[in-house]
């Protein structure tokens, strides 16, 4: 059910976005992920080995991502006509690039799974106990964009504790030390 819900709304927003139309049925479209083909993404290649974007119409082909950051201006320069992002980037990106050219179309998450992960074992339970602790993101994810809304909110200190470097495609945030 989920599936058919999302290849209805994929088709959806497409002919909202005017990328599909009668004349253009059965054309190739690129569709931009925010992150690698990981068990979220599944749904939308179940609908291609499906045929239920065939059924709409589309010929769907799925690019992986490298974060919200990446997918959102995919979609805005035009490369890709539709793609999949968090809420809370888009409006990041919105708000720094207001004439952009992208909307959201529809929510996917209610709640978005954003989560900090900690093991009690080694003493982390509650926010303050992060300090002196390495957190580790890709450097465009959306999750880690909202970090700083976090930090305020629970008395955390950034410019104080976190120092942001770059290792291997993930941005760590190491103490200062």
């Amino acid at each position: 059910m989920f599936t058919r819900i999302m290849s209805a709304a994929f088709a959806g927003a497409l002919a909202i976005s005017g990328a599909a139309t009668p004349a253009a049925a059965q054309t190739e479209l690129q569709f931009a992920l925010d992150w690698k083909f990981e068990g979220p993404s599944a749904p939308y290649f179940l609908a291609i080995d499906s045929g239920l974007f065939a059924d709409a119409g589309l010929e769907v082909s799925i690019s992986e991502g490298n974060g919200s950051l990446d997918a959102i201006p995919k979609v805005a320069t035009g490369a890709f006509p539709i793609g999949f992002a968090d809420i809370n980037s888009l409006m990041r990106f919105l708000d720094q690039n207001p004439d952009a050219p992208v909307k959201a179309v529809m929510m996917v998450y209610d709640k978005p799974p954003f989560a900090i992960v900690g093991r009690k074992s080694l003493g982390v339970e509650v926010p303050a106990d992060l300090e002196g602790t390495v957190l580790g993101a890709p450097p465009p994810d959306g999750a880690w964009a909202q970090f700083p809304i976090f930090a305020k909110e629970t008395g955390l200190d950034m410019s104080k504790r976190y120092k942001e470097t770059s290792l291997a495609g993930l941005a760590l945030n190491v103490p200062d030390c």
